[in-house]
Parts: C-alpha cells; sequence; structure tokens
C-alpha cells in the first residue's frame, strides 16, 4: 500500500510522469465480498454490497479510494 505521493516519486525515479490517476470503485464491492467469505467461511452478497457501497461513499467526501489505476507516461 502506497500513498498517491509515493507512487509518483518511485516513477518519477524510473522516468516516467502520473498524468492520471483512477478510482477503482467496484474493488471495494469485490474485496468486502473476500472479506466477508474469509470472515465467515460463506458469499455475504448483500452485506458486502453495503459495506463496498458504504466504502465507496465515504471514499467520495475524502477522495481516497481504496485502489487506483495510475496513468503514466515516459518523458
Amino acid at each position: 500500500h502506497f500513498s498517491k505521493t509515493a507512487i509518483q516519486s518511485l516513477f518519477q525515479k524510473e522516468g516516467l510522469q502520473v498524468v492520471k490517476v483512477v478510482p477503482m470503485k467496484f474493488d471495494a464491492f469485490y474485496v468486502s465480498l473476500l472479506s466477508e467469505k474469509y470472515k465467515t467461511g460463506r458469499m455475504n452478497y448483500v452485506k458486502a454490497f453495503f459495506v463496498g457501497l458504504w466504502s465507496n461513499i465515504k471514499a467520495k467526501s475524502d477522495l481516497e479510494y481504496s485502489s487506483h489505476i495510475y496513468v503514466l507516461k515516459n518523458w
């Protein structure tokens, strides 16, 4: 897990520039589903949906989603 600043710094050292950061909004639902299966041993789709939804609502307010896609370019 890296901060956006750390990712930019790491790629900059390799001659790459971060030009865009795209949140992976559906990842919150997938991670919640896996977490429910790990905790209870079964897939709880309803709970995972609401946990993922809450995660995305919270992330939208502070612009910090759990996963991102970084678009890079050589400079």
